[in-house]
């Protein structure tokens, strides 16, 4: 290899990586290390600090991630993705509120909000509000939330956190519309599990299943020698057998309630 001072900020990463997929993980720390020792004042200084914080963190070495990268952003006080990445640092340590304060600083910087800014505004707010919630601090855990939904209304899993805490809240309506984001798409973000209590039958839980089967399951594929004919059945042995449950919704000729069979 090189001497490890003379390679480009790019070779240096390329080199790194490659260390690490080999699983050498010592030889990229003493690589990163003795490149930053001999170019102190290189202008990039600060992301090869970043990059050799993510090394830190890969090896459970917390306190060296943790000091790496506030030196990086001593260099570059705008990194905002060294403010995400310390934030993690600092709740892997315990520091719940020096993580928040990091993940705050984002959003100060990033107030006018610009498509290269949004992606990491997203994750700040995201985090906040997960570390929020797990505080049972959830009323400014939904304020979180709904400031992301309303920048991306495409966040399912976000969506579904925003009713499920409106619900732990007893907060109603639970759907509740908002500027981005419809009740419908709300609806459809919910887990098959969470509309029961407010439900009055098992059948409008069981109508949000195929919507989460359909984000979570993976299509089988095609199987080999199946008739591509559209009349065409699989021979017997290889049809799926059909399950039926033992307790159906059936609504009575009267058009009463609807009651399990």
């Amino acid at each position: 290899m090189a001497n490890e001072t003379s390679l480009s900020i790019v070779e240096l990463i390329g080199a790194a990586e490659a260390l690490k997929g080999n699983g050498s993980f010592g030889a990229a720390e003493v690589l990163y290390g003795t490149w930053v020792a001999q170019n102190p004042d290189d202008p990039l200084l600060y992301a090869v600090l970043f990059n050799q914080s993510v090394l830190f963190s890969e090896t459970g070495k917390l306190a060296a991630a943790r000091e790496t990268l506030e030196r990086a952003l001593n260099l570059n006080p705008s990194f905002h993705a060294a403010h995400i990445n310390l934030g993690r640092v600092l709740e892997q340590q315990g520091d719940i509120g020096a993580a928040v304060g990091q993940w705050n600083t984002v959003l100060e910087q990033t107030l006018a909000v610009t498509p290269a800014s949004l992606s990491v505004r997203l994750t700040a707010l995201n985090q906040i509000a997960r570390t929020l919630e797990a505080a049972n601090q959830d009323v400014l855990a939904e304020s979180m939330l709904r400031q992301s939904l309303e920048l991306d209304p495409h966040q399912r899993e976000v969506a579904q956190h925003f009713i499920a805490l409106r619900q732990r809240q007893c907060e109603w309506p639970v759907v509740q519309p908002l500027e981005r984001v419809t009740p419908s798409q709300q609806v459809r973000a919910m887990s098959p599990l969470r509309p029961r209590p407010s439900a009055t039958t098992r059948c409008f839980s069981w109508a949000f299943a195929p919507t989460t089967a359909a984000r979570t399951l993976e299509r089988p594929p095609p199987h080999e020698g199946m008739a591509k004919s559209h009349g065409a059945r699989r021979p017997a042995a290889d049809r799926l057998p059909v399950v039926r449950s033992s307790r159906t919704c059936r609504r009575p000729p009267d058009g009463g309630s609807v009651r399990p069979a």
